[in-house]
């Protein structure tokens, strides 16, 4: 009685470390993964170089991509980069003199 016993837990212990290795293995797979698409977003690229009215630009950071367009009234709706990180859209008015018109802010026509 003493050796099936024995032989028992021979056997749960055996099973036991090779499910352990089966779930290791699995969780050293998932980090590398998610290293991997955090480095891919992590950064934010403007078209035209930033918060720039008079140059029609994309803002893109890997999770979404804005351009820059005009709104109803003359306004300008300016996508551009937070921190290198994150693009954000403000709505401005055009300086005075100048019209929105295809996404940025241009001067009187004479």
């Amino acid at each position: 009685m003493n050796n099936m016993l024995v032989s028992k837990i021979a056997i749960i212990v055996a099973l036991l470390i090779g499910v352990g290795l089966v779930f290791s293995s699995a969780s050293i797979a998932k980090p590398e993964q998610s290293e991997k698409t955090s480095v891919l977003f992590s950064s934010c690229y403007d078209t035209d170089g930033g918060y720039n009215l008079a140059v029609r630009g994309t803002c893109m950071d890997g999770v979404k991509n804005i351009t820059d367009r005009c709104l109803s009234g003359g306004i300008l709706s300016e996508a551009y980069c937070v921190n290198n990180t994150v693009c954000v859209v403000k709505n401005v008015t055009c300086p005075d003199g100048q019209y929105c018109l295809g996404g940025r802010c241009r001067g009187d026509i004479t």
